[in-house]
C-alpha cells in the first residue's frame, strides 16, 4: 500500500478510544456496512501515543469510502476530535515514528480521498509532522557526515550523494 489515509475519531473524549472504535466498527458503523467485519483502520494512536496495529497492510480495509483508495492505501487514526482540539504531543511522537519506520509514505486526508466530504480530520496533520522530520533529518545528516573519513569507494559515493539530497531538502 503506497499512501497513508490520516483520520481522527471526531470524539472529544480523552479516555482510550481502540476498544469503542472496533466495537462501532464490527457492528457495521451505523450502518455503513454489515457488522462482523472489525475495526477498519491499519493503525490506531491513542492519546497517550499507545498504536494499535489491529490489521496487516495486506488487507484492504473500507477505511476512505473509496474501494480505489483502499486498495492503495493504509488508514491510520488518531483519538481525538481535530476540530476542536490539537493532537498531543504524544499521539504526533508516535505518529512520526510510524511514518519515519515505514520510510516517509505519502499522506493524505481524508476528507482529500472520501468521495462526499468530510471534516475528516478535522485539522491538516502534516504541517504538525514538518518540524519532526527536519530535525530527524538534520540529526541523521550529522551522523552521515561523520561517517565520511570512514567511508571508502562506491560507500563513500552513495553517502556524499545522500548528504547532498538532503542537504538541497533540508535548505
Amino acid at each position: 500500500m503506497i499512501f497513508r489515509v490520516l483520520h481522527h475519531t471526531a470524539d472529544k473524549s480523552t479516555a482510550p478510544q481502540f476498544d469503542k472504535v472496533r466495537r462501532y466498527h464490527n457492528n457495521g458503523a451505523g450502518g455503513k456496512w454489515r457488522s462482523g467485519y472489525g475495526i477498519q483502520y491499519h493503525r490506531f494512536i491513542e492519546h497517550d501515543g499507545t498504536v494499535f496495529f489491529p490489521n496487516a497492510y495486506s488487507k484492504v480495509t473500507w477505511h476512505s469510502g473509496s474501494s480505489e483508495w483502499n486498495k492503495k492505501s493504509a488508514g491510520w487514526c488518531l483519538a481525538g476530535d481535530f476540530r476542536n482540539q490539537s493532537p498531543t504531543e504524544k499521539q504526533l511522537d508516535a505518529l512520526f515514528g510510524l511514518w519515519r519506520d515505514e520510510g516517509f509514505p505519502p499522506l493524505v486526508l481524508h476528507s482529500e480521498v472520501r468521495p462526499t466530504p468530510t471534516a475528516c480530520p478535522g485539522v491538516d496533520l502534516r504541517p504538525l509532522l514538518d518540524g519532526r522530520r527536519l530535525s530527524y533529518l538534520a540529526e541523521r545528516l550529522k551522523i552521515a557526515e561523520n561517517a565520511i573519513p570512514r567511508s571508502t569507494g562506491l560507500r563513500l559515493m552513495r553517502l556524499l550523494r545522500w548528504i547532498d539530497r538532503v542537504k538541497r531538502y533540508l535548505e
